[in-house]
């Protein structure tokens, strides 16, 4: 019955004033993001078929005023491990066991720390013997609209100009070519697909796009099943989380101008951290382009990802860098503390211009940091 008012109140929504329409349907989508599901059966169908495993029962969870953070499972060759699959879920359903415990510390063994992660109270036995652990940070939901927007005609004009980026090339589940644009990987060419990862990988919940009811369960574990009765997300809940993330404002970038931008743009961060445009030739400010780059063996994992070779990353956008700093830390796993120790872990295709910034003068240096810290 709820789920039946859910769908009535959605179409309801399309079928009012656009202006109010958008307005309804980003409230119905911020609800859905706050909602926690339960289990199935449960005495609504609205919000239950949580798991069987899972590493949150909110999308708000991992995406609140401190990042979530998960540990993601997988190899060189780009696959998952063959019983633990692409993530650890350390939560589950109460007859059930979670996969494993996290003991997450800091290699501070020089002044750049980086994540020391062990596993514990493993569940299904050891992990592969070639099976690689990397940490995730959630990413940054605002903005995430705006690089989704970005046309690929403007994605195609940046790796034209680029001498080392080059475009995440995905085939989406219709097995037509597509762009990954959107998470650390450039793994997901549009929000809708965003959406479904987080739903399946995050909270075990099926959707048109990903419709295994076990989220990121194998075979190999209790409760895994190939085909649901029925998608627990439906489309209609799934296009309402959609118009959410749409409504949430992009962050004000960097101004491009000043000392600061001059240093940026002399250290050759410009290069990669490049102007991006949306389909009306509006800057946005973001400072991306969007591209997958090779940054060196201090930032690789052992995890390849969609298009992404294990040392590739997309380039992150610098906007709200702030807002990073205070949520859980810069780069995809939280480490660097600072916009410094950032820049001092580039390597790989961004290793000249680590370089240049290190030749800055400190007062330059300074500069660069104010610009992209805006007040």
């Amino acid at each position: 019955m709820v789920r039946r008012l859910l769908i009535f109140a959605a179409t309801m929504a399309f079928a009012a004033a656009p202006a109010v329409a958008r307005d309804l349907d980003a409230e119905m989508g911020h609800a859905l993001f706050n909602r926690a599901w339960v289990a199935a059966p449960a005495s609504t169908t609205a919000d239950d078929g949580l798991g069987p495993l899972f590493n949150a029962r909110t999308c708000a969870a991992c995406h609140g005023a401190q990042s979530g953070q998960v540990v993601r499972l997988g190899s060189h060759a780009g696959q998952g491990d063959p019983v633990y699959g692409a993530q650890i879920q350390t939560s589950s359903l109460p007859a059930l066991t979670p996969e494993a415990r996290i003991d997450l510390d800091w290699d501070r063994a020089t002044d750049l720390r980086k994540p020391r992660i062990r596993l514990a109270a493993l569940a299904f036995g050891p992990l592969a013997a070639d099976t690689q652990l990397g940490l995730r940070r959630a990413p940054a939901l605002e903005g995430a609209a705006a690089l989704a927007s970005v046309p690929d005609s403007e994605i195609h004009a940046l790796a034209a100009k680029s001498a080392h980026g080059r475009i995440a090339s995905l085939t989406n589940e219709k097995g037509e070519p597509a762009i990954g644009r959107l998470g650390w990987k450039a793994v997901s060419p549009d929000l809708d697909y965003q959406v479904a990862i987080a739903l399946s990988r995050d909270m075990g919940l099926s959707t048109s796009r990903l419709p295994g009811d076990s989220g990121d369960g194998t075979r190999s574990e209790p409760g895994w099943s190939a085909a649901p009765a029925h998608f627990e997300v439906p489309d209609v809940s799934r296009a309402l989380l959609v118009f959410y993330l749409k409504s949430i404002a992009a962050p004000q970038g960097p101004q491009p101008n000043g000392p600061g931008y001059d240093a940026f743009v002399r250290s050759g961060c410009a290069e990669c951290h490049a102007s991006l445009h949306d389909a009306s030739g509006r800057d946005l400010h973001a400072y991306s382009d969007l591209l997958l780059h090779d940054m060196g063996r201090g930032l690789d994992d052992g995890i390849a990802e969609g298009a992404a070779q294990s040392s590739e990353w997309r380039t992150a956008p610098l906007w709200n860098l702030r807002g990073a700093l205070e949520s859980g830390g810069l780069l995809h796993d939280g480490r660097a503390r600072s916009i410094d120790e950032a820049v001092r872990w580039h390597g790989g295709e961004a290793d000249a211009s680590r370089r240049r910034y290190a030749r800055l003068a400190p007062d330059e240096r300074a500069q660069l940091i104010a610009f992209l810290l805006p007040r």
